[in-house]
């Protein structure tokens, strides 16, 4: 079996309808992808990724940097260093809950959007509506162990190693994580490209992220 893509959240809630536009851009522009659209049902997105060897789950999360900033972590001992509610419980529960129940991938890449908007109405705000694409290409990089995925989407990704606290390049990401490494991943929008996107979480705590 092949990974698959789990969108999930609510498209009647604004931004949270993010993990439904992806999984359609997906369809569309990658039919060889493997994704679908869970909902705001945590037991739904666990099933999908049952006996896959890898699973990618993309939602509006939240991350202490502007909206519209694309978010990429791993799942690491059943917790995420970014929060993706489903309902009652986040995904790091669901998993840590049913993880004797399902056959869960040893790799679960969470790839996220921070919202600009999470209110009753229908369709994504103008700030992350057009990072959808963006998104969607870091889902299916992470599906096809191709960060860079024949695209110059990456070339403004900054990733960070947070147990060597320092910037990494895309092509030792793996590497840092099959060491045990904790790896975070962030896309810009053009518009954001001149801040430092670990700016905000370093003022937040008074130190590096």
């Amino acid at each position: 079996m092949t990974g698959v893509a789990v969108g999930v959240g609510n498209p009647t809630m604004g931004d949270d309808g993010l993990g439904r536009a992806v999984v359609r851009a997906l369809a569309e522009r990658r039919p060889g992808l493997d994704a679908t659209f869970a909902g705001t049902t945590a037991m739904l997105a666990l099933e999908a990724m049952d006996g896959r060897p890898r699973g990618v789950v993309v939602d509006a999360v939240d991350a202490d940097c502007p909206p519209g900033t694309v978010v990429r972590t791993r799942l690491e001992d059943g917790e995420a260093p970014t929060e993706v509610a489903m309902h009652d419980f986040t995904f790091a529960e669901a998993v840590r809950t049913c993880s004797g129940v399902y056959d869960l991938p040893p790799r679960v890449v969470v790839v996220g959007v921070v919202p600009a908007t999470v209110e009753p109405t229908v369709g994504l705000s103008p700030t992350v509506a057009p990072v959808v694409p963006d998104a969607a290409a870091v889902a299916a990089a992470e599906l096809t162990d191709n960060r860079h995925d024949g695209t110059d989407r990456f070339m403004d990704a900054t990733w960070y190693c947070v147990d060597c606290e320092a910037e990494i390049d895309a092509d030792a990401v793996d590497d840092h994580e099959l060491d045990g490494h904790s790896v975070r991943g962030r896309l810009r929008p053009e518009r954001l490209l001149s801040q430092d996107p670990w700016q905000g979480e370093a003022s937040a705590d008074g130190g590096e992220p």
